[in-house]
């Protein structure tokens, strides 16, 4: 840092010792700006890594039951051991105390600010007649920090209760307005849907793949998610239709392309498959119904404790009236989740009848 000396001009008014003091505390305030920002930036890293992890660990399934997919078929699994499942745990209890700090630093920095509030009133006492230098450097002041302490103890955010659902319009103008990232889209289109709401449902879902934000890791995995889910709906609508020969091959029309999309994203996706399999058991053509069978079993392949594809070999072999195959499997289905739905003991009884 250069080292230097204020000469006042001899017809200057400004006070040479009152300039550079004040000079000095308006680097102090744009310091505290700065490490704000600085803060702000490595919290976000530190809380992006911990949901990682958090993630990593709450879907891993224990090593002795992954089965790793070769590379041909495009999908990467880790095996998540004993050590690294550890090693895990502590990166999280090690990133949560690390922004409990963070908020504490961020809570210091807005008292600091109060404080040279106070301190820009205490020179505007204690300079009532000032240079014309100094007088702008505590004008700017006066004006920027009140503004700044109450954006720094704002919360940006909005709060949408799902008790009491606004209209969809005015939800798809939030989303727009604030550029939300496509989980929020989803979430909300999901939650109408629960509603009855089928329409504000279907126009979030459908808006969304051009207008969400997609700036975000792991986005491709909501990507699957809104396309998997609307083409499901449309599978069902199409599958309930039994007037309209015409309508019924428009809606299976609409999840073909949802679904040719969603392949172009991540074809082996594990739930986007199955998804696929079902839609092709409900158009119920022979070639179809072979094509789901071999999906079920490349899903089986990768994850042998996967409930719905257990189901769907089920109702493929008791179509096939083979009870013994489909028996099998709604009583594998069953034992993995003993409080699955009434369907699965249904089928077993129409097996043993």
């Amino acid at each position: 840092m250069s080292r230097s000396v204020s000469i006042p001009l001899r017809d200057s008014v400004e006070d040479a010792e009152s300039l550079k003091r004040l000079r000095r505390f308006s680097i102090e305030v744009w310091n505290l700006t700065q490490n704000w920002t600085s803060i702000s930036s490595e919290s976000a890293t530190v809380l992006e890594r911990l949901i990682n992890n958090k993630l990593r660990v709450l879907y891993a399934r224990p090593d002795q039951e992954q089965q790793l997919t070769g590379s041909k078929e495009g999908v990467e699994t880790v095996v998540l051991d004993y050590d690294t499942k550890q090693r895990l745990l502590s990166d999280i209890v090690r990133d949560a105390e690390k922004l409990c700090g963070f908020i504490k630093d961020l809570e210091r920095i807005v008292a600091k600010f109060h404080t040279a509030n106070t301190r820009v009133e205490s020179y505007m006492k204690l300079y009532p007649n000032p240079g014309p230098t100094a007088a702008n450097i505590l004008k700017t002041l006066s004006e920027a920090l009140p503004d700044v302490i109450r954006m720094y103890e704002k919360e940006e955010i909005i709060e949408i209760s799902f008790d009491a659902l606004p209209e969809g319009d005015e939800v798809l103008e939030i989303l727009r307005a604030e550029k939300a990232s496509l989980h929020f889209w989803i979430d909300l289109g999901l939650e109408y849907y629960r509603c009855g709401r089928v329409d504000d449902f279907v126009r979030l879902l459908e808006v969304s793949g051009s207008e969400a934000s997609l700036d975000y890791p792991e986005v491709e995995n909501d990507q699957m998610r809104a396309l998997d889910i609307l083409a499901a709906y449309y599978v069902k609508l199409g599958h309930k239709e039994r007037t309209s020969k015409e309508r019924k091959r428009d809606l299976f029309s609409k999840a073909t392309l949802l679904y040719t999309t969603a392949d172009r994203i991540k074809m082996y996706d594990m739930p986007h498959l199955t998804g696929r399999a079902y839609f092709c058991l409900v158009e119920a053509r022979a070639s179809k119904v072979d094509q789901a069978d071999q999906q079920f079993n490349f899903v089986l392949k990768q994850d042998a404790y996967d409930i719905p594809a257990m189901m769907g070999k089920a109702i493929i072999a008791f179509s096939k009236q083979d009870y013994k195959t489909a028996l099998y499997f709604l009583k594998r289905a069953l034992r993995q989740k003993p409080d699955g739905p009434a369907d699965m003991r249904v089928g077993i009884g129409y097996c043993l009848a």
